[in-house]
């Protein structure tokens, strides 16, 4: 199904997502392959239901979105990502100190009039060093000739230590909008030659022949009883191939996991099993008449090492089958309006395999 929306805000798309559905998922109850499901029914009412998403935010989940946007959007890396300026690391050390650097991403993030209200024409007589970082709440002259009079150990910042922090503050304001990101210098170089390695690498040419980014919507109907309980999906392959008798869907994981073992214990941990299931499931509403077949590209931004990965034939059917279980599971407590996670209030005996220890 074709829609016409703002894809800036495809997350908040009332239709379900699959990262919503891994909120539902929940672990196994039980050991073994067919053991029972634990779904995490309160957190999916809590954020999908109610609304109150969480928020990830850590330099990992940055550094992949930011390789995202400059490879499947064409971003300039400089139009939205800053990197922590000199003043906010140890000494001469290549070690972050928290502290100035959380001072710096917070004033970074800030829209430009309020960068001006909370740096401009503060003179350094009226600002004091805070830990680590510096205060910049101006302070009445009296109160400073008082203070210095009774605590002399208090430290107020020279000129120059102003300058310099305001000065590595306003470089911010080089870029047209407010950044997205901040970054060390090197994250944003391993950022810049993830984009310029898979550019130039044979996956290139799929990549610029591809459509990128294209949202998907589709409905499934799930059956409770012999009653229809209707879904309303929606996802958003990286980029696909549409060749004649297939489509080569593909999903870019920027991961330092590039050995086939590690990324399948990755396959499990976040549920890209269930991405598989989902993507082809909206893609063969797209694409009715032909093969789907889901991919994984990867890149390891530390040594720039890619690779291509695929569920097999019999792991993709599993998944469609324990993606069908979810949604009846799913729908189940849409009917019954029963959102409680039975562990809450139940006592469990916990069983565990030999692979557990």
């Amino acid at each position: 199904m074709e829609l016409i929306r703002d894809r800036k805000n495809y997350h908040s798309w009332p239709e379900l997502s699959k990262t919503q559905l891994s909120v539902f998922k929940g672990s196994r109850a039980t050991s073994g392959d067919e053991g029972a499901w634990d779904r995490n029914k309160a957190e999916f009412y809590e954020q999908v239901i109610q609304g109150r998403s969480r928020v990830l935010d850590s330099d990992s989940v940055s550094v992949g979105t930011i390789v995202h946007e400059c490879l499947l959007m064409d971003r300039e890396l400089i139009s939205f990502c800053v990197a922590y300026p000199r003043c906010c690391y140890t000494g001469d050390t290549e070690r972050l100190n928290s502290r100035k650097a959380k001072q710096f991403k917070r004033f970074a993030l800030m829209p430009k009039e309020q960068r001006q209200k909370a740096f401009v024409a503060i003179p350094p007589e009226f600002v004091i060093k805070s830990g680590d970082g510096i205060s910049t709440k101006p302070v009445a002259s009296r109160w400073k000739q008082e203070k210095q009079f009774a605590c002399p150990e208090v430290e107020f910042i020279t000129k120059e230590e102003l300058l310099g922090f305001n000065t590595a503050m306003y470089s911010c304001d080089c870029i047209d909008a407010i950044p997205e990101f901040v970054l060390t210098q090197e994250q944003i170089k391993n950022c810049a030659n993830c984009v310029t390695t898979l550019k130039q690498s044979e996956f290139g040419k799929w990549i610029n022949a591809s459509h990128r980014e294209e949202p998907i919507v589709w409905s499934e109907n799930v059956y409770l009883d012999g009653s229809p309980y209707e879904f309303n999906f929606r996802c958003c392959p990286d980029f696909c191939v549409v060749l004649n008798d297939a489509v080569l869907a593909f999903d870019l994981k920027v991961t330092v996991a590039d050995k086939p073992s590690a990324f399948a214990r990755h396959v499990k941990k976040y549920s890209y099993w269930l991405q598989d299931a989902h993507y082809t499931k909206g893609l063969q509403s797209k694409y009715p008449e032909k093969r789907i077949e889901y991919r994984f590209l990867t890149i390891n931004p530390e040594n720039l090492k890619y690779g291509l990965f695929a569920l097999n034939e019999y792991s993709r059917e599993v998944a469609q089958e324990e993606r069908n279980v979810l949604l009846n599971d799913l729908a189940r407590c849409y009917v019954e309006n029963d959102w409680t996670n039975k562990w809450t209030v139940q006592e469990h005996e916990l069983v565990l395999s030999h692979y557990d220890f």
